[in-house]
């Protein structure tokens, strides 16, 4: 269940490098729950909890910091679709340079 959890603090990492994200302290596992538990669509339970996230959840958590991300699907079934995501990766490498999230169901998160 830890995998978005540990990736959200990977990009958390690279945004406090980039002095996009002035908080000195690495966000815990528990802080994560804590400011999603305060949003809609969420409530206490989640924290100390094993919930699963899902990368829209990171995003959620992002914009808690004024850090706007793209939730985006596509199907890597269809030719079209994965060219076009290449293309979408590529730019996103060539400009922002920061980290992504891909899941499973080829679900991003892209802060």
């Amino acid at each position: 269940w830890g995998c978005t959890y540990r990736v959200m603090q990977m990009i958390f990492s690279n945004l406090q490098r980039r002095g996009v994200v002035s908080e000195h302290k690495m966000v815990t596992l528990r802080g994560i729950q804590e400011s999603l538990s305060k949003l809609n669509g969420y409530n206490s339970s989640i924290v100390g909890s094993k919930k699963w996230l899902e990368p829209p959840d990171a995003n959620a958590f992002f914009r808690t910091l004024s850090i706007e991300g793209i939730d985006t699907h596509f199907n890597a079934g269809n030719p079209q679709d994965r060219d076009d995501f290449i293309d979408t990766l590529s730019v996103h490498f060539r400009t922002l340079q920061t980290p992504v999230m891909i899941d499973d169901k080829v679900t991003v998160a892209i802060c």
